[in-house]
């Protein structure tokens, strides 16, 4: 593989998803607690509507399981609970999959560009981009040419729960990515993740979530091949400090 200087200049990473295709992702999240483990699993699947150079529209669905059982192998109460699944880290809700449909049918409409700018988000685009939405969990902010170090800065809302009631935490996520590794057909970056709720938000409840992962992108399709996490969310609240792998 190249250097990575070299292999910055040279590349050239663009989302271009083929029209009338239809790309299949499976989905493994855990969270383990102190008490307990929840997994989401399933597929997520996008058909392609159109692509051009000004923009992608796709159509997605998620077809995915939750489960939760208690940290010794045994059922835990709250589990399944597949009306609406995302993944429950201690208070927050973790790859929630909207509901609605596109306006040809057949999924929830999602458009971004080429360089990976959420045009139309299912959730209204206020969501932490990383954990926040299954359906664009995929889909990483993308370089200008020649940059093997970016970055991808997002003011978002969180969703938890505090005292039995749904609520929504002001929060700041930051990404940091690194170009590691690049052929002339697929590229390898690392993410570094943190998402933090800000200061003054809610003094009832805080939140750090870091961690860090790689998307394997496939250049000649213009797609990811996988994408991986892992990270800590660390809560306190009144009660004291909860963590969740």
């Amino acid at each position: 593989s190249a250097p990575i200087s070299s292999a910055a200049d040279a590349l050239a990473l663009r989302y271009a998803f083929e029209p009338g295709t239809n790309v299949v992702y499976s989905v493994h999240a855990t969270a383990a607690g102190r008490d307990t483990v929840e997994t989401l699993h399933g597929l997520v699947s996008y058909a392609v509507r159109a692509a051009s150079p000004a923009g992608i529209t796709l159509a997605a669905s998620a077809t995915v399981k939750r489960e939760r059982r208690a940290a010794d192998g045994f059922a835990a109460p709250g589990g399944p609970d597949n009306a609406a699944p995302s993944l429950k880290a201690g208070s927050f809700r973790l790859l929630e999959s909207p509901t609605g449909t596109s306006p040809r049918g057949a999924g929830t409409e999602i458009q971004l560009d080429p360089f990976g700018k959420i045009l139309r988000d299912p959730a209204g685009g206020s969501g932490a981009r990383l954990i926040g939405n299954l359906l664009t969990a995929v889909f990483d902010p993308l370089p200008l040419a020649g940059r093997a170090v970016w970055r991808a800065t997002n003011e978002c809302l969180v969703t938890a729960e505090i005292r039995g009631q749904e609520t929504w935490l002001p929060s700041r996520e930051q990404i940091f990515y690194t170009l590691e590794n690049s052929t002339p057909s697929v590229a390898t970056f690392r993410r570094q993740y943190d998402l933090r709720t800000a200061p003054g938000a809610n003094r009832a409840l805080r939140m750090s979530f870091s961690g860090e992962g790689t998307n394997t992108f496939d250049i000649a399709r213009g797609i990811p091949q996988s994408v991986t996490f892992s990270g800590t969310l660390d809560e306190t609240t009144d009660a004291g400090a909860k963590r969740t792998e």
